[in-house]
């Protein structure tokens, strides 16, 4: 997957697909100063070509992960991690 904003340090934790083409990835990516953020990827081709979700914002400071996805038929997905 194609590191975000210039970044070479980044994590993914997890992939889901709906079965009808559309998937997601979360993990997260370090700033290269001192914490790590949310990560997402969206694809709409069964994952052969990816595309950065819309930044996530993450309340405290510090680090800040997603684990794990899941995603349904319909197209909606719950995402578990952690911030602090």
């Amino acid at each position: 997957l194609p590191p975000p904003q210039n970044l070479n340090d980044n994590n993914t934790n997890g992939v889901s697909c709906n079965g009808v083409g559309s998937c997601t990835a979360v993990g997260f990516y370090y700033d290269g100063i001192s914490s790590t953020y949310p990560l997402s990827y969206y694809s709409t081709d069964f994952g052969k070509s990816w595309t950065t979700s819309a930044p996530l914002s993450a309340q405290g400071s510090g680090n800040n992960y997603l684990y794990s996805v899941s995603c349904n038929i319909s197209g909606y997905c719950a995402t578990v991690g952690v911030y602090n």
